[in-house]
């Protein structure tokens, strides 16, 4: 009856109790594949007219695209997104993975291209921080590409830092300048 199958029951729990325990748990830390996406980045390149400037070979122009050629071949993951500028700051790419619609956009630009001359980082850096905030990005980077920067611009990038996110320069030219 019941009373003669309570021990081989009881025996086969048991059994696998202590099959259980020889065999683990094993609580070891295992290295696990992690996804660290890279933090947006925010290209400013300057469209001013100085940029046709020819201390850097062929023109300072020329060498922020080449630049942002290699940094679009160098950078796999994340999103990257475009603005160029002179007085006033227009977004070619919003933030996105897309690195070849930048590359595509990128082509046709030149330093005369947009409608009103001058020079205006911080506005750019402005609309840096516009786009950044607006993609909900805790941490990101901006790179700006240019030949000059009004003591403004100073202050946009301080206010950049303080919401978390970084700011570097590509200073294209030498300090000699030409006419």
């Amino acid at each position: 009856g019941v009373k003669s199958r309570w021990p081989v029951w009881l025996f086969a729990c048991g059994s696998v109790v202590a099959v259980l325990a020889l065999a683990g748990p094993a609580w070891r830390k295992e290295s696990a594949a992690v996804y660290l996406k890279t933090a947006p980045l925010v290209v400013l390149l300057d469209l001013s007219t100085s940029m046709y400037a020819q201390d850097a070979q062929p023109s300072r122009f020329e060498r922020a695209k080449l630049k942002l050629h290699d940094i679009l071949n160098l950078r796999r993951e994340g999103e990257i997104g475009l603005v160029v500028f002179s007085s006033l700051p227009f977004v070619v790419t919003p933030l996105s993975t897309d690195n070849d619609a930048v590359r595509i956009l990128l082509n046709p630009l030149t330093p005369n291209l947009l409608p009103v001359a001058g020079k205006r980082v911080d506005l750019a850096l402005e609309k840096a921080y516009e786009l950044l905030r607006n993609a909900g990005a805790r941490e990101g980077e901006v790179l700006l590409m240019g030949d000059d920067a009004e003591p403004a611009a100073l202050i946009a990038a301080a206010e950049l830092r303080r919401a978390g996110y970084r700011v570097s320069v590509l200073a294209l030219g030498s300090e000699e300048g030409v006419p």
